[in-house]
């Protein structure tokens, strides 16, 4: 008895599945190179926009010019929304600098609006 379940068991793992049907598939870059590969995918042609000729991981010193010239990310947007005078390359003055009134030993003075009486009864 034994002896036959473990025919059965052998015989089911021993199955092979089917494999998929392989297509030729050629891979167009950004740079207009081509090469051909095997994929499961029936598309003929690939077309590649981001490739290791300009992709900003493969090319960091690249990442910082082209993030500039890019009109249709979220660097354009923000410009488009709130103007371009935000630039990466601008410098902030001496009265722009957050430390100097981080830093300053003076205590500011209570706003007009504020009174200590009114408040959240205990």
């Amino acid at each position: 008895m034994l002896r036959q379940s473990a025919k059965i068991v052998l015989k089911r793992s021993s199955r092979r599945t089917a494999e998929p049907p392989l297509f030729k598939q050629t891979v167009v870059l950004s740079d207009g190179s081509t090469f051909t590969l095997p994929s499961t995918s029936p598309r003929p042609v690939v077309r590649s926009t981001k490739d290791v000729r300009n992709h900003p991981l493969w090319n960091p010193t690249d990442a910082r010019s082209s993030a500039e010239a890019d009109e249709s990310g979220r660097l354009a947007r923000f410009k488009s929304r709130f103007g371009g005078q935000y630039t990466a390359d601008e410098q902030q003055t001496k009265e722009d600098n957050p430390m100097d009134w981080m830093c300053d030993d003076s205590i500011a003075a209570p706003s007009e609006g504020y009174d200590p009486k009114k408040g959240k009864k205990k």
